[in-house]
């Protein structure tokens, strides 16, 4: 195999694993991005969510308490609104499988919620309020705090597992880097075995020849360039010494 060849195929055997190992560590980090970017946007949607649901259920429960005073039936308005929020919000809340437990939960506890409060008396009383409402109230309240619970429990599975996506990334650029130094090293061997040294050898021999006069003998394993250069530099110095004699 010739010289140029060993080089070309030297550099593009290297370049080749370099590029491969980009493009991994590139998807990798794509990956890695793409999940980061999910998992936070799930987390916020999900706050955001159980925030209003919390924002909305408290704002019913403060309709109803005032509407034990005020009988006018002005927080019946207010207790409506509040509630169809509630029911965007929670028809918002993704049920994933690390949530879905109190999602399920939310929606069980509100169908008690609604039970309770549509057949609620014609005039609210305290008793009712205190005996009734206020147990159902709790519970729904509860549910929707153990969303909250959920997802920062998953926020943090998930951050555990982008932690090791990180780390595969992270090995796979130190493996890539690892096996490039040892292409390298080995091309450096190659070149230095192949051509360096023959052609230290043809130099050094060639000047031995000329410089004391005595044949010239180089010995070289390789069938390639460099060897039909030495063996045209001998037959150059025997037909110029057989000139000269």
């Amino acid at each position: 195999m010739g010289i140029k060849r060993k080089i070309i195929i030297g550099f593009i055997s290297i370049g080749t694993l370099l590029f491969l190992s980009g493009i991994i560590s590139s998807l990798e980090l794509i990956r890695f991005n793409s999940s980061t970017y999910s998992i936070m946007t799930d987390s916020r949607k999900s706050v955001e969510n159980s925030a209003n649901m919390l924002d909305a259920i408290q704002n019913q429960n403060t309709a109803l308490l005032m509407s034990i005073s005020d009988k006018s039936g002005v927080y019946d308005s207010i207790f409506t609104a509040e509630s169809h929020d509630f029911k965007k919000s929670l028809s918002r809340v993704s049920s994933k499988l690390s949530t879905k437990e109190a999602v399920a939960g939310i929606v069980k506890t509100y169908k008690n919620y609604n039970e309770v409060v549509n057949n609620r008396p014609p005039v609210i009383t305290l008793e009712w309020f205190s005996d009734i409402y206020k147990t159902t109230y709790y519970n729904l309240t509860s549910a929707i705090k153990e969303l909250l619970v959920q997802t920062q429990n998953s926020v943090i599975n998930q951050t555990q597992e982008l932690h090791e996506n990180a780390y595969r990334a992270s090995m796979i650029g130190i493996i890539s880097l690892a096996a490039g130094a040892l292409l390298m090293l080995l091309f450096f061997f190659l070149l230095n075995n192949f051509f360096i040294s023959p052609v230290l050898k043809i130099h050094s021999e060639l000047k031995r020849a000329i410089t004391l006069k005595v044949p010239y003998k180089v010995t070289l394993d390789a069938q390639d360039e460099l060897k039909l250069l030495s063996e045209n530099i001998a037959n150059l110095i025997e037909i110029n010494r057989k000139q000269n004699s």
